[in-house]
C-alpha cells in the first residue's frame, strides 16, 4: 500500500501523494497507534511529500513527531534519528530559520559525541550536516574549519585512501573554492586524484569530478 504513495512521488503526482499519505497515516494511527513503526514510516512519508512540494512549514510537524517518538522509543542515539533530524534542519534552513537549524545541528553533534564518541561514523555524519548549515548561511570559514576536523578524523580512522576520506577532501576543496581561495583548492583535490588513481579507473566519475574542479 505504501508503495502507491512512493509511486505518486516518483511520478511527480505530489497532490495525490499527499492525500494518499494522509489517508494511510490516519488509518495506521487508528489501527496500530501513533508509536507503531509503520505509523512512523507514514509520518516520514508525509513529511517527504511536503518537502518535495517545498512546503517546509507543513513538513515540520510530522518530522518533529517522528523525532520525538523515536527518542522516546529508541533513545537519542538511534541512527534513524539522523535522517529525520537532517530533514528537519533542511526545512528550517529553507525557511531561513538559521538559528533553529544550527541549534538542532549542534545538538545532534554533541549528543552523538557523548553517546558514541567523536570518531564514530554517525558523529562524523552529523558534523557534515552542520557544515552545510553553515554553508547555507555563507559562513564558509566555520564550515571550512569543521570540514577540516571531519577530514582529519576520517583520515585517521579509515585511512587516507578510503572513499569517505576522499569525499571529505572534495567537500573541503569546495568550501575553499566558495571563498575564492583557489590556491587552497589545489592541495585537497590534488591529493584526491593521487589517491584515487591507483584504485579507480582513469575515467571514473570521481576522478573526473576532481579533475574538472582543478581545471576550473
Amino acid at each position: 500500500m505504501a508503495r502507491l504513495g512512493t509511486r505518486y512521488r516518483n511520478q511527480g503526482q505530489l497532490e495525490e501523494a499527499e492525500k494518499f499519505d494522509i489517508t494511510v497515516l490516519d488509518a495506521r494511527k487508528i489501527v496500530f497507534g501513533a508509536e507503531h513503526p509503520d505509523t512512523l514510516i507514514s509520518m516520514a512519508n508525509l513529511a517527504s511529500t511536503f518537502e518535495s512540494q517545498r512546503q517546509w512549514k507543513e513538513a515540520e510537524e510530522p518530522e518533529n513527531q517522528v523525532i520525538e517518538t523515536k527518542k522516546e522509543l529508541f533513545g537519542p542515539g538511534d541512527p534513524s534519528l539522523l535522517i529525520s533530524k537532517a530533514n528537519l534542519i533542511k526545512a528550517y534552513n529553507n525557511q531561513e530559520r538559521w538559528e533553529e537549524g544550527e541549534r538542532l545541528s549542534v545538538e545532534m553533534v554533541e549528543t552523538l559525541k557523548t553517546l558514541v564518541g567523536a570518531e564514530h561514523r554517525l558523529t562524523r555524519i552529523s558534523m557534515d550536516y552542520l557544515t552545510w548549515t553553515y554553508c547555507d548561511q555563507n559562513r564558509w570559514k566555520e564550515a571550512e574549519e569543521l570540514e577540516a576536523r571531519v577530514l582529519e578524523t576520517t583520515s585517521r580512522v579509515l585511512g587516507k585512501g578510503h572513499a569517505h576520506t576522499l569525499a571529505s577532501r572534495n567537500k573541503l576543496a569546495y568550501k575553499y573554492k566558495s571563498q575564492g581561495r583557489n590556491e587552497k583548492v589545489i592541495s585537497p583535490l590534488g591529493k584526491c586524484l593521487a589517491l584515487r588513481k591507483p584504485i579507480l579507473d582513469a575515467q571514473d566519475p570521481q576522478i573526473e569530478s576532481s579533475r574538472k574542479a582543478l581545471d576550473e
